[in-house]
């Protein structure tokens, strides 16, 4: 694992990052994360790896990681392709009072804003994008000097399954990602400063799913309540909570790169 990142000034955001965590999960608007809290548990970690000064959101979607880095003090842009994803974001800062400065933008125009940033995150954004090398150029361009990137994927190209081909070409995974083949792409742009997996807890579930040719494991942690249900999803979110998001474990769902623009 490379870790080159200044772990003091990561574990000293965990307590703002715990109470902010707390009051997402508090949200009347259960939309805003998965049933277990995955992508909230995700957006701490993610957060946690920023450093002081702007940020930048590719792809920001819902408007969680957006809303999570302007809770913890960041000023923050953000763009996306889709016009639902532009409105979504808007209310979800609103709602939480943050000022989050969002563009419909494909991700290739991102130099139109006029502006680099200190932080640019990439989360969930890669794999669907064919030219992603291109991606990669014109984020490089828009991050300051010193500045970083952050970025996560689905790892493991061999793992590539019924998950990944759902939907329509937006949400449709082009691909997954090897470690080798990330840093393939990043390296002559960036220097990597942190790569780690995470979500090992899914890891063998995906596999059965894989196996048997179905996407169950969502469906059956969102479509029932109470009981057993209820008690698996407070265990995951306990677990990548106190566990995954402080131990980087060899193999994941998810691969996270840190990496500074030289």
């Amino acid at each position: 694992m490379t870790h080159d990142v200044d772990c003091t000034s990561v574990s000293g955001r965990w307590r703002s990052l715990a109470r902010v965590e707390k009051r997402m999960r508090d949200e009347p608007n259960q939309s805003f994360a998965d049933a277990d809290g995955r992508m909230i548990t995700l957006g701490m970690l993610v957060c946690s790896l920023l450093k002081d000064g702007s940020v930048l959101d590719v792809g920001c979607g819902i408007g969680l990681f957006s809303t999570l880095a302007g809770l913890t003090g960041h000023p923050v842009t953000g763009i996306d392709a889709a016009a639902t994803a532009v409105e979504t974001t808007r209310r979800r800062a609103a709602f939480w009072d943050v000022s989050v400065d969002v563009h419909r933008l494909e991700a290739q125009q991102v130099a139109t804003l006029g502006q680099r940033f200190d932080n640019v995150l990439m989360v969930d954004l890669l794999e669907h994008i064919e030219a992603d090398e291109t991606i990669l150029s014109r984020v490089c361009e828009v991050t300051a000097l010193g500045g970083r990137a952050i970025v996560v994927v689905p790892a493991f190209q061999w793992l590539y399954g019924p998950h990944d081909a759902r939907g329509d070409y937006r949400s449709r995974h082009v691909r997954r990602y090897n470690r080798r083949d990330l840093m393939e792409k990043l390296e002559p742009l960036f220097r990597v400063r942190y790569v780690r997996y995470w979500n090992a807890l899914g890891f063998p579930v995906r596999i059965v799913e894989n196996l048997a040719g179905s996407n169950f494991a969502d469906g059956v942690i969102r479509s029932v309540d109470g009981g057993p249900a209820t008690m698996a999803r407070a265990a995951v979110s306990w677990w990548l909570r106190k566990v995954e998001n402080r131990v980087a474990f060899p193999l994941g769902l998810s691969l996270i790169c840190v990496v500074e623009k030289r």
